[in-house]
């Protein structure tokens, strides 16, 4: 694995890591908010506002994947797989399904990212009683791109979920305020 990235580009895995992070306190502020346990009310969630949410929520998020597949670079792909049975005729079979499997799905691969270096071998051993597999897979995605795939597609993402925070706010009784008014 490589050890160092290039300056201005942010591994995978920690932007992952701070998207979900922010995500989760986005999540924790909008559900949670700072009311006690007794002013707390539950919120009127039926099936439909859940559903409209999920298909306002559909598109912006293919969006955002979108981007930022475009945005990713695989920087190695590297994949070194030997095939190899006790039977001779068992092991041919495992390598010609491997390939079958292997190569229009390394096709796929290329056309969705972009991949710089590819170093993918299958091999055939006889001897051996055992197979095995090794790989290195170094992804990265410049800062700035996050950045604005966050602002962009956030936002959109932010509004139908904010709708769907009104929609279901909890009703408060009429009787209850009638009754605080007439205490005042």
């Amino acid at each position: 694995m490589h050890s160092k990235s290039k300056p201005g580009f942010i591994r995978l895995n920690t932007l992952a890591f701070a998207a979900a992070l922010a995500l989760a306190c986005t999540l924790a502020l909008l559900f949670c908010g700072c009311q006690s346990k007794a002013e707390k009310e539950k919120r009127n969630i039926t099936f439909d506002a859940v559903w409209q949410l999920v298909n306002a929520l559909v598109e912006p998020a293919l969006d955002a994947m979108d981007r930022v597949r475009r945005s990713l670079r695989v920087r190695c792909l590297a994949l070194h797989l030997v095939i190899s049975d006790p039977n001779p005729a068992v092991a041919a079979r495992r390598y010609g399904k491997l390939n079958a499997v292997l190569w229009p799905l390394i096709a796929v691969v290329e056309n969705l990212v972009t991949v710089e270096r590819r170093d993918v071998r299958a091999d055939l051993d006889f001897a051996a009683h055992q197979s095995r597999a090794e790989g290195e897979l170094f992804i990265t995605m410049r800062l700035y791109h996050g950045v604005l795939i966050l602002l962009a597609d956030g936002l959109k993402l932010l509004r139908p979920v904010l709708e769907f925070m009104k929609t279901t706010k909890p009703v408060k009784n009429t009787e209850e305020k009638t009754e605080a008014k007439k205490d005042t």
